[in-house]
């Protein structure tokens, strides 16, 4: 699209460093592309922020008790659960999530980390790699 949101028929974007620096007709960009990709039939989009996105919360997803659940029935059968965790189950959770968020296209999130048992640590989280 172009900056009036309108489709570029044969657009392509020219990026840099993991940057985009320009977008246009695919015969308007400079040719200075060190590799080309062909996404004809595909849409490109750029990276998806996720601002709000508890990672252990992948611990839980098909807990029977907390499915359909209100809000507090909803924490009343995560909490147990939750409170047995120690920083190697954070660790742990923490890669999962992001692996999930890079494969469905988020370049960026921010994990509320709210709850600290067993000696939990917000780095136990950060030190995922």
């Amino acid at each position: 699209m172009d900056a009036a949101r309108r489709g570029i028929q044969g657009g392509g974007f020219l990026a840099r460093d993991g940057v985009i620096e320009g977008v246009d007709t695919n015969a308007d960009l400079p040719e200075t592309a060190d590799k080309v990709i062909d996404l004809s039939g595909m849409i490109a989009t750029s990276g998806l922020i996720n601002t709000h996105h508890p990672f252990y919360y992948n611990r839980c997803r098909s807990v029977p008790a907390g499915q359909d659940a209100t809000l507090f029935g909803w924490l009343q059968a995560h909490y147990a659960i939750w409170a047995q965790m120690g920083p190697e189950a954070i660790r742990i959770l923490a890669l999962v999530a992001l692996a999930e968020l890079a494969l469905t296209g988020c370049v960026c999130s921010s994990d509320p980390l709210c709850m600290f048992p067993n000696g939990v640590r917000l780095d136990d989280e950060i030190d995922a790699d």
